[in-house]
C-alpha cells in the first residue's frame, strides 16, 4: 500500500467529516447566506440517516489490518472519500430551499 499525506489525513478526518458535513448541509448553509426553510426540517430527518451512512466506511476501514497499522487509507478509498466530501460541499451551496410562498434561492 502506498501511503500519502492525503491518505493519513482522510484516515483521521473521516471520523469528523461524517458528522460535520451533513450538519453543514442542513444548518451551515445559513452561515453562507442561504435561507433555511423547509429543507432544514426535512434535512434533519434525512441528515441522521446520512450521518449513519457516512460512518459505515470508516468502521469498515478498521477491519483492514494494514490500513489500521499504517494509519492511512488506500488510494482508491482516499479518492472516493474526497469526491463525496466535495459533492456534499457543492450540495450545501447549491441546494434550493422551498418555502410556503414558493422556491427560495440557494447561497
Amino acid at each position: 500500500m502506498q501511503i500519502t499525506r492525503s491518505g493519513r489525513f482522510v484516515f483521521v478526518a473521516q471520523w469528523v467529516a461524517a458528522f460535520v458535513l451533513p450538519l453543514f448541509v442542513i444548518i451551515g448553509r445559513g452561515l453562507i447566506g442561504s435561507p433555511l426553510g423547509w429543507m432544514m426540517v426535512i434535512g434533519i430527518w434525512f441528515g441522521l440517516l446520512g450521518v449513519v451512512a457516512m460512518y459505515i466506511p470508516p468502521i469498515l476501514t478498521l477491519f483492514d489490518g494494514e490500513v489500521r497499522r499504517q494509519g492511512a487509507t488506500r488510494r482508491a478509498y482516499t479518492i472516493s472519500t474526497w469526491v463525496v466530501w466535495i459533492a456534499l460541499l457543492v450540495l450545501a451551496i447549491t441546494i434550493v430551499d422551498g418555502g410556503d410562498s414558493g422556491g427560495v434561492g440557494s447561497a
